[in-house]
């Protein structure tokens, strides 16, 4: 798992202590491919989404608690007018690429 602060980290110690399930941690790292190899190589669990998960992997299922579902949203600071519409392409380009994972 990554190191704190992370919003998954916290939501998954808070659903293994809810549920009364025992838990350590076996391994930390600052990259996101460095989890998923600890978990392809076995190392334990992780709690992350989707995106960008490697194809030998499968998610858990029923196996611990669900951690409840994570809101993606895109923010941004009023600019100037012409600001305004790159901005607006960044955002339609975005929630559609992203579009596909978050309704699996």
């Amino acid at each position: 798992m990554f190191d704190s602060p992370c919003l998954m980290r916290s939501r998954a110690i808070a659903c293994l202590d809810a549920a009364g399930i025992p838990w350590q941690v076996v391994f930390v790292s600052h990259s996101l491919s460095g989890i998923w190899a600890a978990v392809q190589a076995g190392l334990g669990l992780t709690i992350r989404t989707r995106i960008g998960m490697p194809g030998n992997l499968r998610p858990a299922g029923g196996l611990l608690p669900a951690p409840g579902s994570l809101a993606v949203s895109l923010r941004q600071t009023p600019r100037e007018e012409h600001h305004s519409a790159a901005v607006a392409l960044l955002g339609e380009l975005m929630t559609e690429a992203l579009q596909g994972w978050l309704e699996r």
